[in-house]
This record gives structure tokens, sequence and C-alpha cells, in this order.
């Protein structure tokens, strides 16, 4: 716990005397009260219980034993079988179901402090208590509350000695040992009262500093106005974060609580051991993914009072310190500080850094890719300083190809875990546009039109990078006829080049003194352009935004050939980039983003192509050797190249376009599926022969993915290629059969999701039928869609998983029987997905149940029932009851309904009355209109009456995959 006031030295005693001899009252109670060997873990040793054992774990049914501890408790059992490393919490709750002769769970005993039981929960009650409301605390409340603690141990070992009959002298023994360690506690004098001013005034300095960095523009060089600047939660939004060896997710917000471990896992417990080796999170990802967006709302967030604040933890450190890379920067950590905290630095100038050694310190390292001479020997300072420093841990961010030297010259004396980054979340894309466009405008009829738009536009991968996301936003702003539904990045990027060049005609014509027409305007900037082209290009070959001072020097000179102002010309086309350092602001000129620099680039090599193609041009341009250079840039440089070209239709261009291709491939671009995802549409015609070529030379190990953004691509480059094994995921629109039939043919389909169809199945033959049949279904393992009753006959042997849409009374009527009469034909059908739109069915054409799916251990039926509304409970149920299979369900869905608690428990109570069952499944409910206190109450009725869960989920989660076994 992060301490930097009186009241937080006091704060932090009290917590480690409950977490350390308050824990350890605790553990030697759960070992006067259980026989448990330290080497055997909890659940084996509680699986073992003897019929004698008088333990409230064997009076527990087996839904309450799985639910009475959490995922992370039992991971966190299985590794520590010794229970040593369990909080106060958990050991509590171990207590209560482990320990012999004790009162059942829900006695009153555990509320009364003359018995063990109620001592026991007092400790936890006191852990919790000080934890949770972070009480106020004088000298006088502290020694208070220090004789409570000693008083309340002491008489909980008493208590626990009677009861367990122990040896007065082990007892007494461990009495003195507690007593100790408190007085140890007591009289730790490692921080005193100069240091607790070093903190305050360091933390006072800083947050004055982050209160203005929390605000920026990341479009300056179009808006040319410091009143575009935002905050940081108008640009922020849920990225996707992975654990890099396990791939396990990780809550941005629980950040802070990763800790180092073979499984990956995130721990629970909020003691931070003072032993322990200073930790180091490395987040990689691609350009323009959000890592800089995150880290400084992580700053702007330790800013905030901690009440308000949602990343966890942040109270645990006394300061935050935030280096960016790409900045120049004092070569030493005490010269850093010296600079942004020159008051503090002055102050305590001979014990500084011994002070800083005696705190908690977060480091935020922003851009290790991004490092320059300066920046680097200030990381390099920082990873030495901390090296031997508990209390030290370093969030860094750089793309994935800079990690592995970064995380060498860390060397072995940190913790280390390593993050991914892969963009915005999908569902909080569309989320991200609209939070940024509100910022830039107030226009209400723009802003629904935008919705509309994000609804139907083609999110590919490029757009899971947030910037991106804003760069969408500002466009629709200022062109919004440019924005379509199938906008590509190159697209866009150009739309970003002419709204800087408009901008710039803008404030030009308003100072045009020589009175020069619009078009004269345009070729002197063109000119200048070429200059910055030319930067840009030779910026990427050297892994760097920043200009130098002969960049300037050149464009400067081009400026004043042109005759235009060059802050003018700067300000439209670069970012100008301000830091203080000693109270001095220095402003240095940058390109704006990643993505500008890779399409300037791109532009430069256009330029190049101007009087014509003769093979080699473009490869002549680059360094004999590709390796050093940063790979991920250069592709995305040349597919706008690719881009560009693809915008002239002169013969002479065609072996420029293949050359582009081939040094993409040169980059690391292999086998069909990377080529599909990589290209825009309006490049894949042009150079689809050209690829065929590349993707015959690779093996066709990998799966090539078929969705909505690659759906194009696929039927002009699929009927060029070698057999490939396909995944179809196809979400928003149907499939044109002929062109489907055509792309298939030839390839190994092994999942096949048609979810318009299964979503919307519509009456009459469906669709999915002949999509079926024009696959090689040998090899399928996966089908979504709505089919026939006869269509049932192509479904393969190999389907391990069925997902099936029903459309109505006649289609019920023939498909139940087909799905039992071929369950037989379906040996290795694991599940089986069963979507009925309640408004299309009637219970009673339902006279025959689901078969079975998977076995007694795994696998098993899932109903989804849509569109329910409150006043069709009993629909909904009888629907249930009449469609249950013999083992009862896996689970029930209910997506896109209408009803309100008391409909819920309508609904429970009469599927268990109908004895509709679910087994280890749940009833999973949409959780816009379900508040906390209604799904615990939802969730304790579905326990009683249904033995399962009630689980409440984002609506579009409902149509996902909710269990692991789910492969969508």
């Amino acid at each position: 716990m992060a301490f930097g006031t009186s009241n937080d030295y006091y704060f932090f005693k009290l917590y480690i005397i409950l977490q350390g001899p308050g824990r350890t009252v605790l553990r030697q109670i759960l070992k006067y009260g259980t026989n448990k060997s330290d080497s055997i873990p909890l659940f084996e040793y509680l699986d073992g219980l003897p019929d004698t054992s008088t333990a409230n774990y064997r009076c527990l049914s087996n839904i309450k034993k799985r639910r009475m501890f959490t995922r992370t408790e039992k991971e966190q059992l299985h590794a520590d079988p010794s229970c040593d490393n369990s909080d106060i919490t958990l050991l509590f709750k171990i207590i209560t179901v482990a320990c012999e002769n004790v009162a059942s769970i829900n006695d009153n005993a555990w509320q009364n402090r003359n018995c063990m039981e109620g001592l026991v929960n007092e400790i936890k009650k006191e852990r919790n208590l000080l934890v949770h409301e972070f009480p106020s605390l004088t000298v006088q409340d502290f020694q208070c509350k220090v004789h409570e603690l000693k008083t309340l141990f002491c008489r909980t070992l008493e208590f626990a000695q009677r009861r367990y009959s122990i040896p007065d002298e082990k007892n007494i023994n461990m009495k003195d040992d507690i007593l100790k360690d408190m007085s140890d506690i007591i009289d730790i004098k490692a921080f005193e009262e100069p240091h607790i001013g070093f903190i305050e005034e360091t933390r006072r300095a800083l947050k004055e500093i982050y209160k203005q960095d929390q605000y920026f523009d990341p479009f300056n060089f179009l808006s040319g106005s410091p009143m575009n600047r935002v905050h940081i939660e108008s640009l922020f939004c849920n990225v996707i974060l992975k654990e890099k060896n396990t791939c396990t997710e990780i809550d941005y917000s629980d950040l802070l609580k990763l800790k180092e471990s073979s499984r990956g896992t995130i721990s629970e417990s909020s003691q931070l051991p003072q032993n322990r080796q200073p930790e180091l999170i490395i987040i990689s990802g691609v350009a323009g993914s959000g890592k800089t967006t995150l880290l400084t709302y992580i700053m702007s967030e330790w800013v905030k009072d901690e009440s308000d604040r949602q990343i966890k933890n942040l109270e645990e450190y006394d300061i935050v310190l935030r280096v960016l890379c790409r900045e120049k920067a004092s070569i030493s950590l005490k010269r850093f500080l010296e600079e942004i905290i020159p008051k503090v630095s002055t102050k305590f100038h001979d014990s500084m850094m011994k002070q800083l050694k005696d705190c908690k310190v977060l480091f935020l390292i922003d851009g290790i890719d991004e490092l320059n001479s300066s920046s680097d020997q200030l990381v390099h300072d920082i990873l030495n300083f901390g090296k031997y420093v508990p209390g030290f841990k370093i969030i860094a961010t750089s793309r994935p190809e800079k990690v592995v030297d970064f995380l060498a010259q860390a060397g072995q004396t940190y913790q280390i875990q390593e993050v991914n980054m892969e963009g915005i979340v999908p569902s909080e894309k569309a989320n991200c546009v609209l939070k940024y466009y509100s910022c830039l405008s107030d226009n209400l009829g723009n802003r629904d039109q935008l919705r509309s738009l994000l609804g139907s536009i083609d999110l590919r991968k490029h757009f899971g990078l947030p910037l991106n996301l804003l760069f969408l936003a500002k466009i629709f702003k200022d062109k919004p006829d440019c924005v379509t539904s199938s906008i590509s990045q190159s697209r866009l990027y150009f739309t970003i080049h002419d709204c800087c060049v408009d901008k710039l005609q803008q404030r030009l014509a308003i100072g045009n003194v020589r009175e020069t027409s619009r078009r004269e305007r345009n070729i002197c900037i063109r000119n200048v352009l070429k200059g910055i082209y030319e930067v840009a290009f030779h910026g990427l070959l050297q892994n760097t935004l920043n200009l130098s001072d002969k960049d300037l020097r050149k464009l400067r000179d081009c400026c004043k050939v042109e005759n235009l102002p060059f802050d003018e010309v700067m300000g439209s086309f670069l970012y100008l980039r301000q830091y203080i350092r000693n109270h001095v602001i220095y402003e240095e000129y940058c390109l704006p983003s990643d993505g500008l620099q890779e399409y300037f680039f791109a532009q430069y090599v256009i330029e190049h192509l101007n009087d014509g193609f003769v093979p080699g041009i473009i490869r002549h341009l680059l360094p004999d050797s590709l390796e050093p250079l940063n790979s991920e840039k250069l592709r995305n440089a040349f597919l706008h190249v690719a881009w560009l070209l693809s915008k002239s239709h002169e013969a002479s261009l065609y072996g420029a376009k293949n050359e582009a291709m081939d040094i993409i491939a040169e980059t690391g671009v292999e086998g069909c599926d990377a080529w599909l995802s990589l290209l825009d549409d309006e490049i894949m015609e042009d150079v689809s022969e050209h690829i065929a070529h590349h993707v015959k030379q690779v093996p066709p190990d990998t799966t090539v993915r078929i969705t909505d953004s690659t759906l194009y691509n696929s039927i002009v480059l699929l009927p060029l290629v070698p057999f490939q094994w396909i995944e179809v995921d196809v979400r928003h629109q149907p499939l044109d059969m002929d062109k489907f039939s055509r792309v298939m043919k030839g390839h190994r389909c092994t999942k096949l999701f048609l979810w318009h169809y299964y979503k919307h199945p519509l009456p009459g033959t469906p669709l999915s039928d002949s999509i079926l049949q024009s696959v090689d279904t040998r090899y399928l393992l996966q089908f979504k869609g709505h089919l026939s009753a006869d269509a049932m006959k192509f479904l393969p042997t190999s389907l391990r998983r069925l997902y099936l849409g029903v459309s109505s009374n006649e289609h019920a009527r023939s498909l139940l029987p087909a799905l039992t009469s071929n369950r037989q034909a379906l040996p290795n059908l694991e599940y089986l997905f069963i979507h009925v739109p309640l408004e299309a069915i009637e219970p009673q054409v339902l006279t025959q149940p689901l078969p079975d799916a998977g076995s007694h251990r795994s696998g098993g039926v899932v109903l989804t029932l849509s569109g329910v509304k409150g006043s069709q409970v009993e629909k909904a149920w009888r629907v249930a009851a009449a469609l249950q299979n013999r083992r009862g369900y896996f689970g029930i869905r209910f997506p896109d309904c209408k009803m309100d608690i008391k409909d819920w428990s309508q609904l429970i109570e009469h599927l268990a009355e109908a004895k509709v069952r679910t087994g280890d499944g749940k009833i999973v409910a949409p959780d816009i209109s379900i508040t906390e206190e209604g799904w615990k109450f939802l969730m304790g009725l579905a326990n009683r009456k249904l033995e399962c869960d009630f689980d409440t989920v984002p609506e579009d989660m409902l149509w996902k995959g909710l269990w692991p076994e789910e492969d969508d």
C-alpha cells in the first residue's frame, strides 16, 4: 500500500499487522481444525474427508461445492497446497468448510464475539473495514486499534485452544510470536516525516504536470487550435490484452495485479511481499493499437481520487513516473527528476535518490521502439536503478520486434510478464468512434447518421486500431461523403491527406497577399509535399517519426522556394510536440502517426513512377537487405503503394503492382489467409494472379478464414490457388450462391458458419441447403445455419458442433423428427445449438424433443430462445419444456428479450415446475435490464429451483461463445 501522509503511515502499519500476524492466527486455526498435510492440496483433502468428519464441506450440495470458491481461488489453492499464501478472506472461507467441529455456515455463532467462529469472522471484518473504507487515523486511533487487535488475536487463539484441546505451552508460544511480530511492525521507523514529506511534494508536483498531459489533440496538424484538446477519457476504450504465453485475456483494469506465473494468472491477493523482485510488464502491439493511450489513461487515473479510479491497485504506488521514449530526455534518472520536478529535487537534493528507493514507484515507459540516444540511456539507468528495489514496477510498451532486445537489457533481476495488445474490443469500436465524434461536433443529426453507418460498415482488421477509428470520426466530421461502408485503410489516409491539403488551402487563402489562385497554390503545396514525402520515406527506413535539424532545413528551403509560410505548412502535415524541462518549453516536429508516415512513404515511391515503370525501380529505392527494417511498417507502406497504383489503369504500371507485392512477400507474408486479410478489395483484383504465385510456394498447413471482410478477396483469389483448409464465418450478409460455389471448389471446409441464416431463419426452403451441398463436407466439423429436414442427410459423420435455426411451425414439424432420425448418423456430435425465434413457433407443434448430444461427461444441447417478451413467459417455458432432450439442457439463452425481474422469476418458477433441467449449464440473459441486486436474486432463485446458474452478459455475447467448448 502506498502512503504519503501520517494517516497513510498508520493505515499501512495496521494493514501489515492484519496481513501478517492476523493472517498467521487464521492459518494456525486451520492447522488446529484439520488433519491436512501442507503437501496435500485443499480440494484433495476435502474430497477425501471420512464419513465421520464434521466439516461443513460434507454437508454442501455438489453445486454449492463448485461455487464455494472462485476460479481464481481454486487456481491459487492448487498452486499453494499449504495455504500459506492465502489472504485473510480466503482463509476465513477455508475455515468455514474445512475445519472440524465448527458451527454450520449460516449459524449465528459466526456473528458471536464470545465464541471462536465469531472471533474468526471479526478478524476478516477488521481487514475488510480497513481496506475498503480507509478510515482516518490519528495517533490515538492507531494505538487504540493496535490494542484491540492484540486482544482479538489472543482471544481467538485461546478459544481455538479450548475447542481443539491444544497444549498450553504450544498456544502460549504462538501468542508470544504474534505479539512480538506486532511490536516489530509498530517499531518500524523506516518511513519518518522527511520521507512522508518527499512523497507528498513529489506527488503534488507530478499531478500538476499530469493534469495537463491528460488533455491532447491527436489531430492538431488538422485543427491547428488548442481548443480541440480532449481528455484522455474521451479517447480511451476497452482494449484486448492477452498474457503472451497462455493467451489468457486480461481486463485492462487488472493490469497492475498481473503477477509473474507459469500460468499467467492474475493474483486476487492484495498483499505485496516486501522481499520480492521488482516487476516488469512489457506490452507489445502494432502501431496505433492503443499502447500510448492506455499508459496515458493509467497516468490520468493516478491523478484522480482513489474512489473515482477504474484501474485497480494504483493506490499501491506512492509515485507514478512517465517516460516518453520518443522525446529527448535526460540521460539519467536523477537528471530526469531534477528536470521534471525541480523544486522537489532542490529541497531533497542530497537524499532524493535514497528517498525514491524507499518508495513504491510505478514507471510508465511508453515507446521502447522509439528510443533515441538520450532516452535509451535514461531507460537503461531506470532498469539498473530498479534492479534490487522491491517497490518498483515498470510497465513498458513497444512494438513486438523490439521486445526481445529490451528484455535482454532488463536481465534476470525483474519478474517479467509479457502482454500482447490486440486493439479495441470489437463491441467497443462503434462506441469509440461516436465518443470522439461527440467531442468534435454537437450535430446530433450527423451523429445518428454516423451510428447508422457504423452498423453497416465493414470494420476490417485495421479498424481494430484505435487511431484509425479516431481518423474515421475526424473524416466524417470534415468530409462525411467520404466515409462509406467499405472504406479501406489506404482510402482513410488518402482522405486525411486531402483534408490536410484543404486546411492548408484555407489558411493560405485567408492571408493571400499575392492573390495567387487555388491552382497555383496547389502546385506550390505539391512541391513542398514532395519534400515531406522524402523525409517520411527516410524516417521510416531509420525507424523514427522525429524530424532532424537537417530535415527541417530541407523543408524550410522548400517553403522558401515556393514562397509558402513555413509554420503554416508544417502545422498542416506534421505534429508539433511540446515538452517541458526545468520550466522551459521545448518543441519538435514529427510525423503525426506511423500510419501517415507509411502513407507519405508510399507517395514518395509513387513520385518515382511518374515517368513510367522500369523493372527493379521500386526495389532500387530500398536497402539491399530488408531484414534490419521494420517489416510491419514496410508492409503497410507498400500496401498503400499498391492501393495508389490500383487507382491508375495504365498498363505500364502492372509490373509496379507486382513488384510491390513481391516486397510485401519479403516482409514475411506467407500463405493464403495472410494475403486475404491483408489486402483491400480495391487491390486484389489487379494482383490476384501474382499473389496466387506466392501462395503456391507455401504448403497449405494453415487454415484460411473467410469472413465478411475477406469474402470479396476470397471470391477473387481462392479459385486460383491449390487446395486449402477453409473456415467460413460470415456474419452480416447472405452469400451469393454461384460465387460461393466457385470459391469452395477444390478446397476442404472444416467450419461453415452462416450467421445470417442462423439468426434470421426465414420460412420456405432454407438457402443454407444449397450452400452446404456446394461444400466438400467430408472434413466438416462445425455447421451453423438454417437447414431443411431433407438437408440433414448432407451433414457428415465428422460433425462435432451443429447450430440450427428454426423458422416456422412447419419447419419445426419436419426438422425435429429429421434431427432424431439422423442422430445416429452423427456419431461425433458433441454440441447441438438450436435457435428458436419465439414469434415463429407455437408450443403445441413441438411434439418431439431434441435428441441428446455429447456424452454424460461433456457436450450437450443449448437452446436459444430469442425475442421473448414479458407477456410471453408461458409460451417460452412451454417451448423449452417441449424441446428438452432426455439428459436436459447444457444451457438456455435469451437474446433480444424484454422482461423485468418479475417476468424472469415467473419463467424460472415455471421451468422448475415443468421439470426443465440445465445440469451444469446456466440460464443466460442480456444484462441491459437487470440490476446487480436483481441478478443476485435471480441467481439464488435459479440455484434453488433449477440447480443451475443465472448469468447476465452483453447482448452480443448471447450469440457468441459463452463456454470454452464453443469454437466461435
